[in-house]
């Protein structure tokens, strides 16, 4: 029995599309391949950049946390001496301005800050307020017997 032309035709044409499709898939295929590997590398590197920023501004109040601390210091140290007469005219509102400057910082200190990080700050306000107490003389006779 011979086959009839046209179903040879048609079965040609048949594989024709078979693999036209299979091709079509495989093109799928890989576009959707790149699309979630290019997906999941941009949100790695964002991930990488926020920690990044985070970090970065971390280490900013950080600093300047630390730096108001040790201005405060200075100041109360300063405020406590018994001779201001080196031209230096240091007012309670020196003070008041360096706490206010100190307590706003602290406050961005806990919103960034670990908790570890965190509770040795509140170490360092309650050694800060005990400096202030004795610049300003409200210190109890115990507190005052500690040295700067």
């Amino acid at each position: 029995m011979r086959e009839h032309p046209n179903q040879h035709e048609s079965h040609w044409e048949l594989q024709d599309m078979a693999a036209q499709l299979i091709t079509l898939a495989g093109v799928i295929v890989g576009a959707l391949a790149t699309f979630l590997s290019t997906s999941l590398a941009d949100r790695s590197r964002f991930r990488r950049v926020l920690e990044t920023r985070w970090d970065e501004r971390k280490l900013d109040v950080y600093a300047e946390y630390v730096s108001c601390v040790k201005a405060e210091t200075r100041i109360a140290r300063k405020h406590s001496e018994p001779d201001i007469a080196r031209g230096e005219s240091l007012t309670m509102s020196d003070l008041d301005a360096a706490e206010a400057l100190r307590s706003h910082l602290f406050e961005k200190l806990v919103l960034l800050a670990d908790p570890r990080v965190t509770e040795a700050a509140h170490v360092v306000n309650r050694e800060v307020w005990d400096l202030l107490r004795i610049a300003t003389h409200t210190s109890t006779a115990d507190e005052s017997k500690q040295s700067w």
